[in-house]
């Protein structure tokens, strides 16, 4: 049994991507990986780190080198994630100390590198023909929208609405993951089926 690998702090990502000159934020980075994986999709990790790097970095850059790790880190810990038995699937975000604000901009840029994910690989977003389905991607595009208010008198509330939102995050990507593997099963099931004399 292999151990876990834990993803590696927000601010060690965004530093990382920073040094790299890398596209897109922490939590829009991750987001799209796991949507690659959650469509059953082979991410390579070479290719899927290239793919984020804009310039060329010598091959005895020690610093672009451990940021690169950084990288592997996240990619593994995504991978393993989605291959455990539990699906134990963690988010990318800032952690409690970080504004609330930091942590909800975050959350809504997580979820708009999950919808992106989807639609570059052809999952029809907007109109999924699975009802659940189709509900679960409707909240994380309605999640990708949200930004923070500040209200001091409900600061409580707000943290309480900000862990709720997290959580139905998390739970329908593992809802997505789960009906689109299916479908991918079912549909290798039938041609497997077809093939067969």
């Amino acid at each position: 049994m292999t151990s876990a690998i834990s993803l590696p702090s927000f601010e060690a990502t965004a530093q990382a991507l920073e040094q790299l000159q890398a596209l897109g934020t922490p939590a829009e980075t991750h987001g799209l990986l796991c949507a690659l994986f959650s469509s059953g999709a082979i991410v390579r990790q070479e290719a899927w780190i290239n793919s984020l790097i804009t310039t060329h970095f010598e091959t005895n850059d020690t610093q672009a080198q451990a940021d690169q790790k950084v990288l592997i880190d996240l990619y593994r810990a995504t991978e393993q994630g989605f291959q455990s038995e539990q699906f134990e699937i963690q988010l990318l975000l800032p952690g409690d100390e970080a504004e609330l604000e930091t942590r909800v901009e975050a959350l809504a840029e997580w979820c708009q590198g999950f919808i992106s994910g989807l639609n570059l690989i052809g999952v029809p977003v907007e109109n999924h023909p699975d009802p659940e389905v189709a509900e679960a991607l409707q909240d994380l595009i309605e999640i990708s929208c949200v930004s923070y208010a500040h209200d001091s008198g409900e600061d409580d509330e707000a943290e309480k609405n900000y862990t709720e939102l997290v959580e139905h995050t998390r739970l329908a990507v593992v809802l997505v993951y789960g009906e689109l593997r299916s479908a991918q099963t079912q549909k290798a099931g039938s041609q497997s089926s077809k093939t067969v004399h």
